[in-house]
């Protein structure tokens, strides 16, 4: 490159295309000339780490691998057949070591990728959560409209039928937990100090995504009990049976992952409350959960739990901060 730096590429990459670029910085001259061995191995530890990890040629396969070791020397004595034995042995353990070094090497590159996806997977949440608070303008925007053609006296223009339910939301989290009798098919067991806590902590539209959040549980509930609904809660938010009150079906989990449902602290955390009709114990493992907020270390989540079929109702034992998991 200009000036006697270096950039490497990957196979099929473009360097002309700017997102391509940005991502394989320069090793500038200035690093180069300050330490060429080091510089050197740097550049050739890729290409070494990605050669290992092709398949050997058909020819080569069918090879069996053998190890040779060092012939026992011309005298006999016991005292040569130790040193060839240590030899043969030494040779195989650095032998192991490389193995070993190379397993390392996987791993490590295994993890920055599944860096990169979590980032990926960050970046389309971030979008996600772009076209919602566009959503939530645009419904701001038709309220405000309303209430300009009321004082305008146009009151049969401003509540003609609207393809989109007239939501008001709280205010508040507080708020939010008083109003929760309006919602027949949600009983909320949780602790109501964490969720109003959240009061303090909120950023963006939290309290818009809970309280949509509600409302589609709700609607499910209801329509569950009315025998409209098949399949859980996540197949009703795909479906277009949910479109009364839509909720996104990115932000909703059903379950928790291997690890934190084996895992016995972080299992304990997600046994919440329940009405003893429910469960005897007076608490079930709650893993289906809403993705309230995300992008900083509170990401509140909801969760709940569906006794639909037998009581009508869902559960809600937790609305607060993101409980612990194995990033935590």
């Amino acid at each position: 490159m200009f000036g006697g730096g270096v950039r490497t590429y990957l196979p099929g990459l473009d360097p002309a295309w700017k997102p391509d670029a940005q991502r394989h910085p320069v090793m500038s001259r200035r690093t180069i000339e300050a330490d060429p061995r080091r510089a050197a191995s740097t550049l050739a530890a890729l290409p070494q780490r990605l050669s290992s990890r092709q398949p050997l040629p058909a020819a080569l396969l069918s090879i069996p691998r053998q190890r040779t070791r060092p012939r026992t020397t011309a005298d006999g004595t016991d005292l040569a057949q130790l040193r060839s034995d240590s030899a043969a042995l030494t040779a195989l353990l650095d032998e192991a070591e490389r193995a070993e070094a190379m397993r390392v090497d996987e791993i490590n590159d295994l993890y920055a990728e599944l860096a990169k996806a979590d980032q990926a997977s960050n970046e389309v949440r971030g979008e996600n959560e772009e076209l919602y608070d566009k959503v939530q303008e645009s419904q701001r925007l038709i309220r405000f409209l309303r209430e300009q053609l009321q004082e305008a006296g146009q009151f049969a223009l401003a509540h003609a039928p609207a393809d989109a339910e007239d939501i008001t939301y709280p205010e508040t989290f507080s708020e939010l937990l008083d109003r929760l009798n309006e919602l027949t098919g949600i009983s909320f067991t949780g602790n109501h100090k964490v969720t109003r806590s959240l009061d303090s902590q909120s950023v963006d539209n939290w309290l818009y995504v809970a309280w949509d959040g509600l409302l589609a549980l709700n609607h499910f509930a209801q329509s569950s009990a009315d025998g409209a609904a098949s399949g859980d809660f996540l197949s009703w938010c795909k479906s277009d049976a949910s479109s009364a009150f839509p909720f996104p079906a990115a932000k909703v989990a059903m379950r928790e992952s291997d690890t934190v449902a084996r895992k016995a602290k972080l299992r304990t955390e997600r046994m919440l409350p329940v009405p003893e009709a429910v469960s005897p114990d007076g608490r079930v493992f709650m893993q289906a959960h809403l993705k309230i907020g995300g992008g900083n270390t509170i990401a509140p989540r909801l969760h709940f739990y569906d006794d639909c079929p037998r009581s009508g109702k869902m559960y809600v034992g937790y609305l607060g901060p993101h409980l612990r998991n194995t990033l935590t």
